[in-house]
């Protein structure tokens, strides 16, 4: 039984996300702003990357994994999860939403990453090898994670391009929680 009530709440925690990104799209369709122009639930063809799939006015998704843990990951899990998202041909970006700054076994944390992602989307053109010089050491461990993700002939700016595509997002429902409950 309490497998099944834990499953029904990481099943909740994804609804929940669901919901506010159909919340979103419907908000942009009635401010007129560009966004989603539909948002379904557990929809394949690639299982890591089916909590949420959005899909733009263009026709590609942005693809959304959810997890509601708060212990580590480990290494082998986080490049199987970037290696589905790279072959994932029709997805511009893929978010990675969990309730915390994890850390990932070998690795390090998640917070490490983000830094890697905020400079590929810099100001202008980004010259990727670069940026891969340029690199500090807890983010060249993550280039290292990125290669590994993308296969045996990745280069640094193949990895750096993945890089572009895999964000990271901290949705606490606790948190959301606590804000609404301010808000009254």
């Amino acid at each position: 039984m309490r497998q099944k009530t834990d499953q029904m709440k990481r099943d909740d925690y994804a609804i929940t996300l669901a919901v506010s990104r159909i919340a979103k799209m419907l908000a942009d369709a009635h401010l007129r702003r560009s966004g989603a122009i539909s948002v379904a639930v557990e929809a394949g063809p690639y299982a890591s990357w089916d909590d949420i799939v959005e899909t733009m006015p263009d026709g590609h998704k942005q693809r959304w994994q959810v997890k509601r843990q708060r212990t580590s990951i480990a290494r082998s899990s986080i490049i199987e999860l970037l290696r589905n998202l790279h072959q994932a041909d029709d997805t511009k970006l893929g978010t990675f939403a969990v309730p915390a700054w994890l850390d990932i076994d070998d690795v390090g944390n998640l917070r490490n990453y983000v830094t890697i992602y905020e400079r590929t989307k810099g100001p202008g053109r980004i010259d990727l090898e670069q940026l891969a010089e340029d690199l500090n050491g807890l983010e060249r461990v993550w280039l290292a994670v990125m290669r590994e993700a993308v296969g045996e002939d990745a280069t640094n700016a193949s990895a750096l391009r993945l890089a572009r595509r895999f964000r990271v997002k901290i949705e606490d429902e606790r948190e959301d929680n606590q804000d609404r409950a301010e808000e009254h």
